[in-house]
């Protein structure tokens, strides 16, 4: 409707005079002005004055004698005036009244003196438009309104209602908006239906609804998990028969898009589905899983860095491409079977060829297991809390915190996990920079227990007096029940320290908090954990990924370049560069640098990393020193290339031999230079180019695959093929300590020429979260096709296996190549 002004005018005078007087004096008489002209807006109340005057000092009082027809009026005995228009009209109106003027004799035998007057008042309302009367009534349609809700079609329809008192319906029109942008919606009489086909990107997202007219707009929003780029890939299989079959399968980016920079590439899939409930129940866990995740103090290395990719059967039929299903381990027949030996991983690579995460949600029951960076799990209540335990083992290299009575021996990563060691001496953690004092540390100078309201705790041979700090705070006991010496810090049980006992022994091993999820029961990760999760994030994004072999291009020069391909939200992230650990600040979030040849032709170690700044990434990052970030869990070895082309795992003391030197990571790359090894040349420039991006995008980049089948003890060559890289398999970095097992390839003259650890792809981990008393965690199977990518410039004759332990690297076999 339109608003309007309104305008009073004063457009009557009437005087009038009674009462006693007599003495030739002035009779009383009263005024009003007529001269004023007042306009307002529709629904907009005015106030203002009509106050009378009179020749003599008197006591004025008002009345109303003729109401307006479209409104209200209040007088009080000031003249003061409230004015209020009917809702939503518009036009002219008018009032009248009556003011009496009086003086009050002195004598009680005397009659007072009075005046009256009447004026009327002219209104006038300008029309203003109102907008339309909108709101979203029923969600049924589409499910909900929350972050538990999942729109997969491309077009819906929801229930709503509206009206506009200034224009007819046929009028309207509907307006959607999602993440700021316009979608296709249709306005109908008691729906509006949307277009989504046309989302760019998928995620926890709140449509804007709104309807609106010529003027205005009236808006109404729902909460849901959208989706985008959502198409139909045919998927060929071979079925448990040995038959070639093939399957429809819906992929769609639940988080992300593809042409996002998020750079880790996680894959959900849909596995033995045999109708609408199966789906809807796999649906329901997925949503859980992606909520759990995202809430949890790691979301914050999720949003913004993760692609989630989802695969579902077109027509749920109960069919499973890639042949899942259990019993393959005579440890324990209920765990799912999923070395590449069991698995048709050709299946996963059809729907999504570069992941770097893989979960397969199944409707089979089984013991859930996870082997590098997949797992399989089956769809129950629990799934979120074992896909987030699980997560943490792939992406954020933690270790399990739990206890377990498995007597094989896992010493070897007793210290090769962010979250677990051997070390007793709080100030040599390398989760220490996490403590906030280390003269009382939690764990080492206060018990942390987890105590129930009868007074009994969870921590084995521990009373109530013996735990100065107790997890239930609410729970009240009697004094001398208690400890004499407690914490009075709410957080004491949160804090991170030193707490005996882990996966790898019951003591003398250690973990960072008293209960995170790596144990389970809780969905927090931790400080620690959400560190190795945050690098896991960012290397990810490219910060240490490479292509090509960038010594070979060092000819001699001036300058040395460095040119990054790389993508960062620099809100969160910025590069720094280093020289001789010196960072120059004006290369700060530079892509392309180059550095100058040093005066003395001496050894210059050049290096860039990532800093983290929301305070998640805080531990010691010297680009020289590849120990001291966690050990040097994250990053490779420092290799250093002598005069001969023989290789050095670690900085040598005298450099005078060497070449150069480079190390891969934890969040960047070091490169030395010993500048007299390449005599100046104006000419030329040496020139280092590396592409950092997680696609490996570039055309004239390719690889070779290698394919092996056997097992820990007999690796064979299946084939080599060359194609175009793919992250999965093409690795930021050759070789970390976490590689248990490592290939070397040599060439014709038996030359060392490239090293590639594979991690451990023998051995998988079976699910704990629900299986807290099984004796067994984890065994060691068999591969086939296994995949290991190098880069395509790599022909080698040999290839080494090697076994890493405590002592070093033991050769276990030899493939020689015909």
């Amino acid at each position: 409707m339109f608003k309007e002004r309104f305008s009073i005018v004063f457009v009557s005078l009437i005087l009038a005079a009674c009462g006693g007087g007599g003495g030739g004096s002035e009779p009383l008489s009263v005024t009003i002005n007529s001269t004023n002209m007042i306009t307002t807006d529709e629904d907009v109340i005015y106030q203002g004055n009509i106050a009378a005057t009179s020749n003599k000092p008197s006591t004025k009082t008002y009345v109303l004698t003729i109401s307006p027809a479209n409104g209200s009026v209040e007088i009080n005995q000031s003249g003061n005036i409230t004015y209020t228009p009917d809702q939503d009209w518009h036009g002219s109106d008018s009032f009248s009244y009556r003011v009496t003027a009086t003086i009050a004799s002195g004598d009680s035998s005397q009659p007072s003196e009075s005046a009256q007057a009447s004026g009327s008042v002219s209104l006038s309302v300008n029309s203003v438009n109102d907008p339309p009367v909108f709101s979203i009534t029923d969600l049924t349609t589409i499910g909900s309104s929350d972050s538990s809700n999942l729109i997969l079609e491309d077009n819906i329809s929801i229930e709503v209602s509206y009206s506009d008192v200034d224009n007819p319906n046929s009028d309207l029109s509907s307006y959607v908006s999602v993440q700021g942008v316009e979608v296709t919606s249709t306005l109908q009489t008691n729906t509006i239906d949307i277009d989504l086909s046309q989302l760019t990107s998928g995620g926890l997202l709140s449509p804007e609804v709104c309807v609106e007219d010529l003027s205005d707009r009236t808006c109404d929003s729902f909460q849901s998990w959208l989706v985008s780029n959502k198409t139909i890939v045919p998927i060929s299989y071979t079925d448990s028969s040995d038959v070639a079959s093939s399957a429809d399968y819906y992929v769609y980016y639940l988080l992300g898009s593809p042409n996002s920079t998020n750079g880790t590439q996680y894959l959900f899939v849909g596995d033995l589905l045999s109708d609408s409930d199966d789906l809807d129940s796999f649906r329901e866990s997925l949503i859980s899983s992606v909520n759990t995740i995202l809430d949890s103090d790691a979301g914050g290395f999720i949003d913004g860095y993760f692609n989630i990719v989802v695969a579902e059967p077109v027509t749920p039929d109960g069919t499973s491409p890639a042949n899942v299903r259990t019993g393959c381990y005579d440890w324990d027949t209920s765990v799912f079977c999923i070395g590449s030996s069991e698995l048709d991983m050709n299946v996963f690579d059809q729907m999504l060829s570069n992941y770097d995460l893989l979960s397969i949600l199944t409707t089979v029951q089984g013991r859930g297991v996870n082997l590098g960076n997949r797992n399989i799990q089956s769809i129950k209540p629990t799934t979120n809390a074992t896909l987030m335990h699980e997560l943490g083992h792939a992406h954020g290299e933690m270790g399990d915190e739990y206890l377990t009575s498995d007597d094989r021996d896992v010493s070897y990563w007793a210290d090769l996990n962010v979250n677990t060691t051997t070390e007793t001496d709080p100030n040599n953690l390398k989760w220490n920079h996490w403590i906030e004092n280390l003269t009382h540390v939690p764990g080492v100078n206060y018990d942390v227990c987890y105590n129930y309201s009868d007074g009994d705790v969870f921590d084995s041979g521990l009373t109530l007096a013996d735990c100065e700090c107790l997890w239930n705070k609410s729970y009240t006991y009697p004094p001398e029940d208690m400890s004499t010496n407690p914490e009075t810090d709410e957080n004491c049980h949160k804090k991170v320290g030193l707490f005996e006992g882990n996966y790898y022994g019951a003591e003398d091993n250690y973990r960072p908090k008293y209960w995170t999820i790596m144990e389970g029961g809780i969905f927090e990760y931790g400080e620690v954990n959400v560190e190795g999760f945050a690098v896991g994030s960012i290397q990810n994004q490219g910060f240490t990924n490479f292509t090509g072999n960038p010594v070979n291009t060092i000819n001699g020069g001036n300058t040395i370049s460095f040119s990054l391909d790389v993508d960062f939200n620099s809100t969160k992230i910025r590069i720094k560069w280093f020289e001789d650990g010196v960072e120059d600040t004006t290369k700060r979030n530079m892509r392309q640098v180059s550095f100058s040849r040093p005066l003395d032709n001496g050894v210059v170690v050049y290096a860039w990393k990532a800093e983290d700044l929301t305070g998640a990434v805080i531990a010691q990052d010297d680009p020289d020193n590849p120990d001291d970030f966690y050990e040097g869990l994250f990053n490779s070895s420092y290799y250093w290339i002598s005069d001969d082309n023989s290789t050095s795992y670690s900085k040598p003391s005298d450099l005078s031999g060497y070449q150069y030197g480079y190390m891969f990571g934890p969040l960047g790359n070091t490169f030395a230079v010993n500048w007299s090894k390449f005599p100046e040349n104006t000419a030329a420039s040496p020139s280092v180019e590396m592409n950092l991006e997680k696609g490996l995008s570039k055309e004239s980049i390719s690889e070779k695959v290698f394919r092996f089948n056997g097992n820990k003890d007999d690796l064979n060559l299946k084939s080599v093929v060359s194609k175009e890289s793919k992250s999965r398999i093409s690795r930021s970095i050759p070789v970390t300590k976490r590689d248990k097992y490592v290939l070397e390839f040599f060439d014709s003259e038996n030359k060392l020429i490239y090293t590639q650890g594979i991690g451990n792809p023998f051995y998988v981990h079976f699910q704990h979260i629900g299986y807290e008393d099984s004796p067994v965690m984890g065994m060691p199977i068999e591969v086939e096709n296994l995949e290991i990518s190098v880069p395509d410039y790599v022909n080698p004759s040999s290839i080494k296996l090697l076994k890493r332990s405590l002592d070093g690297y033991k050769e276990i076999k030899n493939i020689v190549i015909n």
